[in-house]
């Protein structure tokens, strides 16, 4: 009965944090180069996310504390690319945010809803 009535705080808990909890950044890398050195800064984290192979994306739980803007840096090709302002973030309430690089090295967000489930932000 206690195990039982544990389990199942423990689920709720963790579908609530799955919709609810820290925002989702996915890197979706459309260039015709791998991204290097990726970078997410936003108030107060800085998230080194590494590389991302051409065609491939990756996706990231941030902290931010509070509101917070984000701000992405990568090297592709020799260049490097950084784009402050992209999306607007809070540190708990769903976010989830796709950003692409384009073919031109662009950071472009896509529009993704407010709210998603992200079974990241229970892990």
């Amino acid at each position: 009965m206690v195990v039982s009535a544990i389990t199942t705080i423990l689920v709720l808990r963790g579908i609530y944090r799955a919709y609810f909890g820290p925002p989702v950044i996915t890197i979706i890398n459309d260039s015709p180069y791998e991204v290097s050195e990726v970078v997410l800064q936003g108030d107060p984290f800085v998230k080194i996310v590494g590389r991302i192979p051409i065609g491939a994306r990756k996706t990231i739980v941030v902290h931010p504390l509070g509101e917070s803007g984000l701000k992405m840096q990568f090297v592709a090709n020799g260049r490097r690319v950084a784009k402050d302002d992209l999306v607007y973030i809070e540190s708990s309430g769903g976010y989830c945010v796709t950003l692409r690089v384009d073919e031109q090295l662009e950071i472009r967000p896509v529009a993704d809803g407010l709210f998603c489930f992200a079974v990241q932000r229970v892990v």
